[in-house]
């Protein structure tokens, strides 16, 4: 295709191209041709669009695919834009904090610039100023300049990629976090630096993500044990509640056990997935890992029993009247039919009784107090 274009090119240049000449005429005569045709004046860019237009062998118009090509690379000038601005956002930033922590007095009044946090002060003091011109928190605006900060002293190459727009900011957040616990002058720290400038831009995040890891456990790879050994002590079960009655039930463990887990999971639920089995595949592992995990069906199950707590007033109109003598009786009860079928076994029928008129106290210690007689609370 270039050496096409080439010719193509040399033709629209040559102006004596394809014409007989008389003998002793020479064609590369550069006075002749510069008095003929001025190669600056012509414009090949629409001949390159055609040629590529050839090439690609679409079947639209031509008009389209020029257009098409013309917004496509506008899309990619304007990404490349952005971050190069990003890049200089960050560095702007870096050096406004670093101004304010050399220069303490710029923020902090002359009685206080020998206190020892001045400049803890000062730096806060920039980094409130422009969260307000910005816009931004406080604390976002300290982590760019930490991260400028950490690109241009250790990822130096890191950093002329994404000065160059080549590179996004999420790709330079990613390369900033596998540079942790690096100290400065790390002999690593440039085998690091070369290996995710090659790749950081020709990737999606995702896969850089995954490559800056593998790198970073190659360069640690004499202590990789002892890292695992020290997080697999950390193996932990946390329980979070969220809205609409869910929980999501975590668990901290090594990397192998939940393959394992998942694997014995996942191929226990697709055997009970049957063709009329109306739950999705994911609801078929979550009510297993239920299953298991309490133990339902065996002796050591775990019950679980739902109270329900009425309000008083509510159930005025449901209120028995007895004689004066003997006061009001409340009773309510909740049979085993509206328990749900997984629960019928730990529900039950229960009743619920208001004390005495004469007790001074009520169920749980609050509510109103039953009177006698007069039949209102």
């Amino acid at each position: 295709m270039a050496d096409a274009f080439d010719a193509m090119r040399a033709g629209l240049l040559d102006p004596l191209a394809g014409i007989e000449l008389p003998i002793g005429f020479d064609r590369s005569d550069a006075a002749v041709r510069d008095r003929v045709l001025d190669p600056s004046d012509v414009d090949v860019s629409p001949f390159e669009s055609d040629a590529w237009f050839e090439f690609s062998g679409a079947s639209g118009p031509v008009d389209a695919f020029a257009e098409l090509r013309a917004a496509l690379d506008a899309a990619e000038q304007a990404q490349c834009a952005v971050n190069r601005a990003m890049a200089a956002h960050l560095d702007a930033v870096a050096r406004a904090l670093a101004v304010a922590a050399r220069n303490p007095a710029v923020y902090v009044r002359p009685h206080a610039v020998t206190a020892p946090d001045a400049v803890e002060l000062a730096v806060r003091a920039a980094a409130a100023e422009l969260s307000m011109r910005l816009q931004v928190p406080a604390g976002t605006i300290r982590n760019r300049a930490h991260e400028a900060t950490v690109l241009q002293q250790r990822l130096p190459r890191v950093w002329a990629r994404f000065a160059d727009g080549v590179a996004g900011y999420v790709d330079a957040r990613v390369a900033v976090d596998a540079a942790t616990g690096f100290e400065a002058g790390d002999p690593r720290l440039t085998e690091l630096d070369g290996a995710l400038s090659a790749l950081i831009g020709t990737v999606t995040t995702t896969r850089f993500r995954q490559q800056a890891r593998t790198i970073r456990a190659g360069l640690e790879r004499e202590q990789l044990e002892a890292r695992h050994t020290r997080a697999y002590a950390a193996r932990r079960v946390v329980v979070e509640h969220v809205d609409d009655g869910m929980t999501w039930v975590s668990l901290y463990t090594s990397r192998v056990d939940a393959a394992r887990l998942y694997a014995r999971l996942d191929a226990t639920a697709r055997i009970q997935a049957g063709p009329d089995e109306p739950r999705t595949l994911d609801q078929v592992r979550a009510d297993t890992a239920v299953r298991w995990l309490t133990g339902d069906g065996g002796p050591t199950a775990a019950r679980a029993e739902v109270i329900v707590t009425v309000p008083m007033l509510s159930l005025a109109g449901s209120i028995l009247r007895l004689p004066p003598s003997t006061g009001w009786v409340l009773s309510i009860s909740r049979p085993p039919g509206n328990c749900s079928p997984t629960h019928r076994r730990s529900c039950g029928s229960r009743s619920t009784r208001s004390r005495p008129p004469h007790s001074r106290s009520t169920a749980h210690g609050t509510g109103p107090r039953m009177r006698n007689g007069s039949g209102s609370p």
